[in-house]
């Protein structure tokens, strides 16, 4: 029983973190998009020349526009492992050190209440994504 839950749970965990991470990176492209756009707003004292006047505002504009129809708009966001990562150290930084485990056994017919919440839970979180279409 608890195999099954540590794999739903994991299974859960994933999704999550792979709509967190879709979601991150088309944060990042939109915050790029919204970047290029910047030099054509428009100041109060004069505006900026028309979309058939300035090639460079009409190519930021049909990259934004790619990007709100669903496209790429030319841009791609990715994430790269660093060769000379180097990690903080937490105590440096003010981390506590780890408190030792206090916690208790939980009685069998817990578990098995939370392992079948669990479960109700990925099943219905499969069920809500499968009827979603992909983005």
């Amino acid at each position: 029983m608890h195999s099954e839950r540590d794999q739903a749970f994991r299974e859960s965990e994933t999704l999550k973190w792979g709509a967190i991470k879709r979601f991150a990176n088309r944060l990042l492209i939109v915050a790029n998009a919204a970047e290029t756009l910047l030099p054509f707003i428009p100041d109060r004292v004069r505006n900026q020349s028309g979309r058939h006047l300035d090639p460079k505002r009409a190519t930021a504009e049909d990259r934004v526009r790619n990007l709100l129809l669903g496209g790429s708009g030319g841009w791609i966001a990715e994430v790269k492992d660093m060769d000379d990562w180097v990690p903080l150290d937490p105590k440096e930084l003010g981390v506590p050190d780890e408190m030792e485990d206090k916690s208790r056994d939980i009685a069998e017919h817990i578990l098995k209440r939370y392992y079948d919440e669990d479960a109700q839970y990925l099943a219905d979180f499969k069920a809500g994504s499968a009827a979603e279409p992909n983005t």
